[in-house]
């Protein structure tokens, strides 16, 4: 048995090699705007006079955006197909980043240009991973975690790259060059691959044969928004992005507020990137082989490595690269196991509609979990309260993933339907 589902595995990465390096330059994309953020901060305080509090604002407002019409936009993936509102929600968020090179010290544009990546954002990471759930199905867990390893290869890249354009070119530049950059690979990326794939396996099995059964099960969103699994998955992911982004976003303003240099903060957050990457792909491979909620569950407790070391160790350059290392792996297991506990706690039938809702508690966490930490920044002219918060949360959060129960049975709702 492990051997046929590992040689389906290995026909579903054949044919739909596409699909998954579609997503991760979808998800690659997502990340640009939070990517660069850390890295941005100090600039626009610099050149606009504002404060740290008023600069977070924007993943704010990101956050305030994506509420509003993150399920919409689930149900118009499931609607109309993943690659038309791919190509609308890239050519939003490009030309937003594009645009924050004309900032003026009036925050409103600043605002404004923040609800417009929302919008691109909250579709994104949907339709990145919507058709790897549909083509995959014995290796879905690790196409899944490849996918999701885009956020972290833009963690890695993006820092390093503004840092570089903004030394040598200033920061409105920076946003351009990232910008085009980021538009030149990945729309014809999307153009050329990104598709929705017909719902059979790559080679008929028992276990594929069944799994395509069920392709089109699964709750239906009244039943999915009434059950108790939803609520945990919520806010398992709800804190733990509260309680880590904040801390993760401000990355290089942290580490610089503990004594180290500036290129050497983005320089350790750039590891993370890597490390993220890593522990993603290695959650998707355990993923396939044991609970998911066991991954991520123990994962996200661990996690409380970075606010320990930063506390016990502050400006400690070795012992932050480890923590932000031990972090970047420990985190890489959530977005994919999110993706995979919605598709089996709740179907593949509404797969956009929960996964999209349940992606509205990263949005909120990560516009709150800033704005939070800078604003007890500003107070304070330190991050240690938020440091000290965020270990609490992270166990709760870590907790609560340990505590969903079995993946229910869809094939038998196959069955009765035939």
């Amino acid at each position: 048995m492990a051997q046929e589902q590992a040689d389906t595995a290995t026909k579903e990465w054949k044919r739909h090699w596409p699909l998954v390096l579609a997503g991760v330059s979808g998800m690659s994309l997502s990340s640009l705007s939070t990517s660069s953020f850390g890295v941005m901060m100090v600039p626009l305080t610099e050149a606009l006079g504002w404060s740290r509090s008023l600069v977070s604002l924007g993943p704010l407002t990101l956050t305030v955006t994506v509420i509003l019409v993150g399920t919409l936009m689930g149900f118009a993936v499931d609607r109309f197909g993943s690659r038309i509102v791919a190509l609308i929600s890239a050519a939003l968020l490009c030309g937003a980043i594009a645009a924050m090179s004309q900032l003026s010290p009036s925050p409103l544009l600043w605002i404004a240009i923040w609800v417009v990546i929302g919008v691109g954002s909250a579709a994104m990471p949907t339709v990145s991973v919507s058709p790897v759930s549909k083509g995959f199905f014995a290796g879905r867990g690790l196409a899944l975690a490849v996918v999701l390893s885009g956020s972290g290869l833009s963690a890695f890249l993006v820092p390093n790259v503004a840092n570089w354009l903004v030394e040598h070119h200033g920061w409105r530049y920076a946003y351009l060059g990232l910008a085009g950059l980021w538009a030149l690979v990945v729309i014809p990326i999307f153009l050329l691959f990104l598709r929705d794939p017909k719902v059979s396996p790559a080679e008929p099995t028992a276990e594929s044969e069944a799994a395509a059964q069920t392709a089109l099960t699964g709750l239906t969103p009244s039943e999915g928004f009434r059950s108790l699994s939803f609520y945990k998955l919520f806010g398992a992911n709800l804190l733990c992005v509260v309680a880590s982004v904040g801390l993760i976003l401000n990355m290089v303003p942290v580490l610089r507020s503990t004594g180290i240099a500036a290129s050497t903060a983005a320089w350790i957050y750039g590891f993370s990137g890597i490390a993220t990457i890593v522990g993603r792909v290695l959650a998707g491979w355990l993923m396939d082989r044991i609970s998911a909620s066991k991954v991520v569950g123990f994962g996200v407790i661990l996690l409380t490595v970075l606010p320990i070391a930063l506390l016990l160790a502050p400006g400690s350059v070795t012992l932050a690269m480890v923590a932000v290392i031990g972090a970047g792996m420990m985190g890489g297991t959530t977005t994919p196991a999110n993706a995979y506990l919605a598709g089996k706690h709740f179907g593949p039938r509404n797969f956009g509609t929960f996964y999209s809702t349940i992606n509205v508690g990263s949005s909120i966490g990560v516009g709150v979990g800033p704005l939070i930490a800078n604003r007890v920044f500003d107070v304070t002219k330190s991050y240690e309260l938020v440091m000290w918060g965020a270990i609490p949360a992270l166990v709760l959060a870590g907790l609560l993933y340990l505590s969903l129960g079995k993946y229910p049975d869809f094939s038998q709702a196959a069955s009765g339907e035939r």
